[in-house]
């Protein structure tokens, strides 16, 4: 899982991240202009390129074209995972989709059923959804063909609607059935975090794409904070971002077993077994504090389109709590 790679200091969990956008306005800032292909001057043509994930979805839909920018977002500025997207591209032909598919680790598909089309309202809304999407099918089949590992999505509100929307796929593609969906909510920030943590697990484990060291990095940060040392780090970090485990998120810590807490603190020095105890402690009074006072400040930062995270702030002094801005 690329764990021995992991750059570990005493930093905050969020760190990492204010460090990847400040490097990527620096390189915006040197570049000089976009080629006429829509590329980077240095980026090799389109149909050479390779990505980590293509994210199919039917243009049709409004809340899936929603959807699956906010995913691209989220997974290209804070994992540091390339994307395919149709819409990111300056090739969208279907030869360029083709190549898309195939060049892709992994296939996230946005499942949506009968919706009004904003752009031509008198079509049949039936016809919009995505299984019945002539290019949504050729994607699907393209990635099945090459046996890219496929992970279907949905709207929170759509999750009952599942069974539904395969109504509507054909024969080959009823496999699809068999792989649980993952659902999102946009509007409940802690639910959407969840969601993307779910996505993330996928794209790690069963998409193959190496996250290691921009998902993993704030969690074994967070250790790094308990004074353990390198070793033991990457030690702890192996058992928590199994596949058993699948943790990839600080908060995640909160949702352990109390079984796997045990098994946690066994692999810990026995000095740093209570610091442990005391700095989870201190993210459970944070997400306590995130649905009080805590949830008007993250309100008011986010109209400055700001991300406010709550953590503990640990060193050799003590541990605490506090908002943190990345």
């Amino acid at each position: 899982r690329g764990l021995g790679r992991l750059s570990v200091s005493r930093r905050p969990a969020g760190a990492a991240c204010c460090d990847r956008r400040r490097r990527s306005m620096a390189a915006l800032a040197r570049q000089p202009s976009l080629v006429r292909q829509g590329s980077w001057d240095d980026e090799p043509p389109q149909e050479e390129q390779t990505w980590d994930v293509f994210i199919g979805h039917s243009r049709r839909s409004a809340h899936a074209v929603m959807l699956a920018e906010a995913i691209y977002a989220y997974l290209t500025a804070r994992c540091g995972v390339t994307v395919w997207l149709d819409v990111k591209m300056a090739d969208r032909s279907e030869a360029a989709m083709e190549h898309g598919v195939r060049a892709s680790r992994c296939f996230l598909a946005i499942v949506t059923g009968a919706c009004v089309n904003a752009d031509r309202p008198d079509d049949d809304p039936a016809g919009n959804a995505y299984f019945r999407r002539p290019y949504c099918l050729k994607e699907l089949r393209w990635a099945a063909e090459a046996a890219k590992p496929i992970q279907p999505i949905v709207r929170a509100e759509d999750k009952q609607n599942i069974g539904t929307f395969l109504e509507d796929a054909p024969d080959d593609l009823q496999f699809l059935g068999g792989i649980d969906f993952i659902d999102l909510e946009r509007n409940d920030r802690e639910y959407w975090e969840l969601g993307l943590g779910k996505v993330g697990r996928f794209l790690a484990g069963r998409g193959g794409v190496d996250m290691s060291e921009e998902v993993q990095a704030p969690l074994a940060a967070w250790f790094a904070d308990l004074g353990l040392s390198a070793s033991k780090i990457r030690e702890v970090m192996a058992f928590l971002c199994s596949d058993e485990m699948g943790l990839t998120e600080i908060d995640e810590l909160l949702d352990l077993e109390k079984a796997d807490v045990a098994r946690l603190q066994a692999l810990m020095p026995k000095a740093k077994q209570k610091k442990l105890r005391e700095a989870i402690d201190e993210l459970r009074k944070a997400r306590r504090t995130a649905t009080g006072i805590g949830a008007n400040v993250a309100a008011a930062f986010s109209s400055l389109s700001l991300r406010v995270s709550a953590g503990p702030v640990l060193s050799s002094g003590g541990g605490g709590s506090a908002t943190r801005v990345t």
